[in-house]
């Protein structure tokens, strides 16, 4: 692949410049199979996590046996793009494991297939294999797929974060107001006008916005999601694959889908500069600032993932201090309300939201008779749906020329045991991962000590945590050549600040000038992104 040759060339020239400082590193530097070399990307998540987990792999006896002579080196920093450079770099690195983010395209070339040694082994000491004690999202996410879009059965990575995304919601402000947590996107348009006709009368809220944002704007995670709710995940997949709806494949008929337009129509309502809906000084804070807006009171909604206990948690103790005592929480991301399109007995938006609430109580049948079970079915699957864009991007890899394969992969092994998994929540004050376990039920001591100590964080994730646990659960996550190699893509800019920066600009318009872009000049570019992935 032309993209993959140049990245190539780019992180072998970065490396070599690298090799001056490895050198003067003499006493740091292990190797050999009982030597493991572990770099973190240091982002939401942070590293004590890893730090903890390390000592306590050292001191498990099965690792004692095994590795008489073990030694374990700890890597980290926060730049983005360090892991792919190393992993690139051939004989010059000495990273045995990487945990990181955005390796997909480097998983045939450079990484080791764990789909044996790694997905079809046992957890130690439990009894289960590794890709039966994953959620099935995680298992269909982290699949590769070849050319075609078609699952391989190969695994190139592992899993270590959920990067669950949604509103992070001011609960307390919410009771003083009077407001119900949206079940449907149309009922977050109208608590967002609710919001703005009270003129911020009410002196605990003194402000006519709901939502707030940052320069980052997480909101841009959670398209992918509308959008799968409204064509179901196979739809949604489907696109990234040049698969149109009647099956033919590498066809311009993909972009005329609707669920990238209904998605769109969301964004619009909720960020569109004339509705008074967001702070209008968002775009100019530091993802930390807008955070901390939520701390202080100062918003009611933002956009944000499961990395926020972790990021905030000593902020949210100093503020609590300060008298801002506010209790956040994630709210279920709501069901975009134009999948009634989708279903005949389901006509409102009303008896959309009780089917919600159906769902939401654990019905598997709708109590109102009026609805049908296949409609029914269509909602519930849509309720299931989130975003883990982040976390099917946070990739762990040992590249495929380490000399400590078989230590690295047992590291892997024990990073989905219970114990591991207790310590990730713990260090993470709540941090989702994608394997099975509900902490409430299966680390009982561990729930009790999260909310005598980490209340103010932990109970954020609650809810969301839980609904990854029905079996109606989905992930929607692409890793596709055509995304990968082609650059290809399903919105120009972010819609977020599309909205947020052009008064004048619609839904209707947007979905436009990316279909013109693609398809202008006899197609020039969706036909150079077919090549540049291997599909034409």
């Amino acid at each position: 692949m032309k993209k993959i040759m140049k990245r190539t060339m780019a992180a072998l020239l970065i490396a070599a410049m690298l090799l001056p400082l490895s050198a003067c590193d003499k006493k740091q530097q292990i190797s050999g199979e009982q030597a493991l070399e572990i770099y973190v990307w240091d982002a939401g998540y942070g590293i004590a996590w890893m730090e903890a987990n390390i000592e306590a792999f050292k001191q498990l006896d099965w690792v004692k046996e095994k590795y008489p002579n073990l030694q374990i080196k700890f890597v980290t920093n926060d730049q983005a793009n360090y892991a792919e450079t190393r992993v690139t770099a051939g004989a010059a690195n000495s990273i045995d494991l990487l945990y990181s983010t955005a390796l997909s395209g480097l998983y045939k070339e450079y990484c080791e297939d764990l789909s044996q040694s790694l997905y079809n082994s046992e957890v130690p000491g439990e009894g289960v294999l590794y890709k039966d004690k994953l959620h099935r999202y995680a298992l269909e996410c982290y699949e590769y797929t070849d050319n075609t879009g078609k699952a391989t059965g190969q695994y190139f990575t592992a899993a270590w974060a959920t990067g669950l995304t949604s509103y992070v919601y001011n609960e307390t402000l919410f009771e003083t107001l009077g407001l119900s947590v949206p079940r449907t996107t149309d009922e977050m348009v109208a608590l967002c006008q609710q919001v703005k006709d009270m003129g911020g009368s009410n002196p605990a809220y003194p402000y006519t916005y709901s939502i707030i944002s940052s320069k980052i704007g997480y909101s841009d995670r959670l398209n992918d999601v509308w959008w799968s709710q409204y064509d179901g995940i196979d739809g949604y997949k489907n696109y990234y694959n040049a698969i149109a709806p009647d099956g033919t494949r590498n066809s311009a008929d993909i972009f005329e889908e609707k669920g990238r337009l209904e998605t769109t129509k969301v964004f619009e309502s909720l960020y569109k500069k004339g509705n008074g809906y967001f702070d209008r000084t968002s775009p100019n804070y530091e993802f930390i600032q807008g955070q901390t807006r939520m701390l202080t009171g100062e918003g009611l909604m933002m956009a944000c993932g499961e990395w926020f206990s972790a990021e905030m948690r000593d902020l949210a103790v100093e503020y609590e201090k300060r008298g801002f005592n506010y209790q956040l929480r994630m709210m279920k991301l709501p069901v975009i309300s134009s999948i009634i399109d989708k279903t005949a007995t389901i006509t409102d938006d009303a008896m959309l939201s009780q089917v919600i609430a159906d769902i939401d109580a654990g019905l598997t049948t709708p109590s109102n008779s009026a609805v049908s079970a296949e409609d029914f079915e269509i909602v519930r699957n849509a309720r299931g749906v989130f975003s883990t864009r982040d976390g099917m991007g946070h990739n762990a890899v040992i590249p495929n020329y380490s000399d400590a394969k078989e230590l690295a992969v047992d590291f892997l092994r024990y990073m989905a045991t219970d114990q591991a998994l207790q310590i990730y929540t713990e260090k993470t004050y709540g941090g989702i991962t994608p394997f099975q376990y509900d902490i409430e039920t299966d680390f009982p001591d561990l729930h009790q000590k999260m909310m005598t100590e980490y209340k103010k964080t932990y109970v954020l994730l609650n809810d969301v945590a839980k609904m990854l646990n029905t079996d109606y659960a989905q992930g929607v996550y692409v890793s596709s050549p055509l995304k990968d190699y082609g650059d290809f893509n399903a919105w120009m800019k972010g819609l977020e600040s599309a909205f947020m920066s052009d008064e004048s600009v619609t839904a209707e318009q947007l979905i436009a000038e990316h279909k013109e872009y693609w398809l202008g000049n006899n197609g020039k570019n969706f036909k150079n992104a077919l090549s540049l992935a291997g599909m034409s």
